[in-house]
């Protein structure tokens, strides 16, 4: 998990962009209004880090990044930011566009909890990379993106899997609803990929195709037609559309590639954006007379930028210092500072150790550590604890009062932000983006791939 700091001054996770320009989708409209920065509830969270591999346990929506040399399974559906939808539909060259309208939306209704680590996998479960299709069975521009969906998959079998979820359109497409409870239905008897494949290959959407189609896959027609007939599986869509529009969807198809929006929808937009997770590109961070402890020809070169108000960070804190303490001489630590603008005492904060730094380079360690342990971090505090650990106050004071290492972070954060840094906290560990908070044995593992590239010869100078 990361946090980033948006133009209002609020708090949203960070989105990024996979692929090329952005392939026009349908946009649904928002169940309601004031639609804002949603985030997703604890418990759609548990159902998709347990699929993901993941144990965070904190309120994130689906935008949150992950690494991208993540654990084997690792990734999260991951939109922009939410955004008011359009209601209208507009077609675009090349045979894409965008539709608009409104899903269905019965909040009063009970509704089930999606387990999303028990929804169906095209795929293999292991696979390094996971894409999430949002999509709706009547939508033209997700029947034109079905053959590029197969094709990404004959080409990286064993490494992608996929897993849909249904976001039917009902008010410009009046036969996505039953079509995606024909699925679920289907699903029941273990064929929801075939289903799949018939709805979109067919376009056949009519109830009695429906059924006509259960019988040529071979399902019992009588289970499946009392299935789509009772609306068994409307709850269970609704509660699907209501998670899509809770975490920022607006528009059918669209694809999460391990936590990333995917812009360009062509084979060669699914290519790059998987290749970036499968083979990621490293950052050459300039860490030159930046705060930095460890040994400094070790194989594992970890560069932090961090918030110390930051919670997230102070989650990771945890888990550097256990890093530390498992990898020893393994491991060099360089800070750099990122402080949030929503975060009220992150700027002097940073500029406090900073200033530390600046007395002795010791001193920096000091606060971090004590910044990480003690949330107290208004100016006050700041400046008591330089003389708890024999800093020259007055020295101390002037520099923070004078802003004088506002420069410095300030170099910080430019330098993040241009190696793609966009929320707190970010890790380059051999030039390898972590984007975010990660648990020790997710960090650990990366860790111990890096190691392993080093003894190989094949880590990153």
């Amino acid at each position: 998990m990361n946090e980033t700091s948006d133009s209002s001054g609020g708090s949203t996770p960070s989105s990024g962009g996979a692929g090329g320009a952005k392939s026009p989708t349908h946009a649904a409209k928002p169940a309601g209004p004031g639609q804002g920065y949603y985030a997703i509830g604890l418990a759609l969270v548990v159902g998709l880090v347990i699929l993901l591999g993941t144990v965070w346990l904190a309120n994130q929506n689906f935008n949150t990044a992950v690494s991208q040399y993540p654990p084997a399974g690792n990734g999260s559906m991951a939109p922009n930011n939410p955004a008011p939808n359009t209601g209208s539909n507009n077609a675009a060259s090349g045979g894409t566009g965008t539709n608009s309208g409104s899903g269905t939306n019965n909040p009063s209704a009970p509704l089930p909890t999606i387990d999303l680590s028990t929804r169906p996998v095209r795929g293999s479960p292991n696979a390094p990379v996971t894409i999430f299709e949002i999509a709706d069975f009547q939508c033209p521009y997700c029947v034109q993106a079905y053959p590029t969906v197969e094709q990404v998959m004959a080409k990286y079998n064993g490494s992608v899997k996929l897993i849909f979820v249904h976001f039917p359109l009902t008010s410009i497409h009046p036969l996505a609803q039953k079509a995606a409870e024909a699925a679920e239905c289907a699903n029941d008897q273990g064929k929801f990929w075939e289903m799949y494949d018939s709805l979109f290959t067919t376009n056949k959407l009519e109830v009695s195709d429906l059924k006509a189609q259960a019988k040529t896959l071979g399902l019992d027609t009588a289970k499946f037609n009392t299935c789509l007939d009772s609306g068994a599986k409307a709850p269970l869509i609704q509660a699907f559309s209501n998670l899509a529009t809770q975490n920022g969807i607006s528009s059918t198809p669209t694809f999460i590639v391990n936590g990333q929006e995917l812009q360009d929808r062509s084979l060669a937009g699914f290519s790059t954006a998987i290749d970036n997770v499968l083979n990621p590109p490293r950052a050459v961070i300039n860490v030159t007379g930046r705060p930095t402890r460890g040994n400094a020809s070790a194989p594992l070169q970890i560069v932090e930028f961090s918030d110390f108000e930051c919670p997230y960070c102070e989650m990771a804190y945890g888990v550097v210092k256990q890093a530390e303490k498992d990898y020893g001489s393994q491991m060099s630590l360089t800070y750099m500072e990122f402080p949030l603008s929503i975060h009220p005492d992150a700027q002097k904060a940073a500029e406090a150790a900073e200033c530390a730094y600046r007395q002795k380079p010791a001193a920096f360690w000091s606060y971090y550590d004590w910044m990480f342990t003690n949330r107290s971090l208004d100016v006050p505090s700041l400046k008591g604890y330089a003389g708890e650990i024999g800093l020259n106050t007055t020295q101390f004071n002037a520099c923070l009062d004078g802003g004088q290492a506002a420069a410095q972070v300030s170099a910080d954060e430019a330098q993040g932000g241009a190696n793609g840094v966009q929320g707190t906290p970010g890790f380059f560990i051999n030039g390898l983006p972590i984007r975010g908070y990660l648990p020790y044995e997710q960090f650990k593992a990366v860790l111990d791939r890096e190691l392993a590239r080093a003894k190989n010869g094949t880590a990153a100078s």
